[in-house]
């Protein structure tokens, strides 16, 4: 399996946290010269950290993920220009590899902080959202397994729908059909499933049933596992697949 510990970007870390101690190249008008390297290490960083979080999803591995986050967060200089990008993504993943994991607590007291922190960065809420509300997986055998999480599954839809209903539902995002717009209506329907059912797979709760049918009506009506599987490679394979084994 590859790690995503890559030496590339271990050097971009050594190098973006230094490089506030660095001397200023100062031009004779006065002015500071800016590092024009620092964007392109930041941007590596970010990459490499959103490939960790890709091949943690798709291998279901999630401790290199997890190592490589905190090598992030170890190594960002707080008053680098490029931390406000790179630490909350950096909080996400690890807050997810925990979750993962099964380190419900760790994730939740990880992600109460850092939410609050950071209380417009969609990934952090995203995360925030499953550790609360629980989520489906299915394993490598195409088993269909429920995380129970933090037992809130309604009060996770409540925050994650109410807050995305009115982007997701735009004609323009459904006609676009990013990996972002099924992810957001598959973990909605995930939520509502949740909640409308008890521990034993039975209905309690007849209004998160019909959320649940309007958000599975939503992504089939939209042919959404076709694209998914065509436009996304892995990410939307994956999707698709948890989507298959929730319908059966």
């Amino acid at each position: 399996m590859r790690t995503p510990l890559a030496s590339t970007s271990l050097i971009a870390l050594a190098t973006i946290s230094a490089s506030c101690t660095n001397q200023p190249d100062i031009h004779e008008n006065g002015g500071v010269a800016r590092d024009h390297n620092d964007s392109a290490r930041a941007d590596a960083i970010e990459s490499e950290l959103r490939a960790a979080k890709s091949e943690a999803s798709w291998t279901a591995v999630w401790d290199p993920a997890e190592a490589f986050a905190r090598e992030v967060l170890q190594n960002l200089d707080p008053i680098h220009e490029h931390e406000e990008r790179l630490r909350p993504l950096a909080l996400s993943i690890l807050g997810e590899a925990l979750l993962r994991q099964g380190l419900v607590a760790e994730a939740s007291a990880l992600l109460n902080t850092a939410t609050e922190e950071y209380p417009d960065h969609y990934p952090l809420k995203r995360v925030h959202n499953l550790t609360l509300g629980g989520y489906f997986e299915v394993d490598r055998s195409g088993t269909l397994r429920e995380v129970i999480a933090g037992g809130e599954p309604a009060l996770a839809y409540d925050r994650h729908w109410g807050q995305y209903q009115t982007w997701a539902l735009h004609p323009e995002q459904s006609k676009k059909g990013d990996l972002l717009w099924y992810e957001t209506h598959l973990e909605s329907f995930m939520f509502a499933l949740l909640a409308a059912r008890d521990e034993s797979g039975n209905i309690i709760d007849a209004r998160h049933l019909e959320r649940a049918r309007l958000h599975a009506r939503i992504i089939r009506s939209h042919a959404a596992l076709n694209p998914l599987r065509n436009r996304h490679s892995r990410e939307g394979s994956e999707m698709a697949r948890l989507f298959d084994a929730l319908l059966r």
